[in-house]
């Protein structure tokens, strides 16, 4: 008993940080998100965002810093690829490979830090993101 007290005294475990990470509709169309396995070739999750304003949000608590050590957001996604649909009528793929609006890479994320174990990291689409995707063609 005495060791697993001596034990516990010695580490540091770290102070818990309380991360939200938020997606916004900004654009005056019906937003739908699917996250992909890209191995498995399966869906793994869908978020939709049918009006102007609405929110998505992942809350989970971390043991790093603020400012550091952040999930990636292929873990709220639960996949490693997104399509983003615009009134199902055009649609945005996103995947590894790094670029300036890509939801799975966390330094797009607009980041604010609440206090000292409080953040909230968002991503914002808007109308211009709806103006660069493709259209899906039937």
């Amino acid at each position: 008993m005495a060791v697993i007290l001596l034990y516990g005294c010695c580490c540091d475990w770290g102070k818990k940080t309380y991360s939200r990470y938020m997606i916004v509709n900004d654009s005056d169309h019906e937003l739908t998100l699917k996250s992909f396995d890209r191995e498995s070739q399966t869906l793994q999750k869908t978020i939709q965002l049918l009006n102007k304003g609405d929110v998505w949000e992942f809350e989970k608590f971390e043991t790093s810093e603020p400012g550091g050590g952040f999930l990636p957001p292929e873990y709220f996604f639960e996949g490693d690829s997104i399509l983003v649909e615009f009134d199902a009528e055009r649609v945005l793929i996103y995947v590894g490979s790094y670029s300036e609006r890509n939801i799975l890479y966390e330094n797009n994320y607009d980041l604010k830090m609440i206090d000292d174990t409080n953040t909230v990291s968002r991503f914002t689409f808007t109308e211009a993101d709806y103006e660069n995707a493709e259209e899906i063609r039937g």
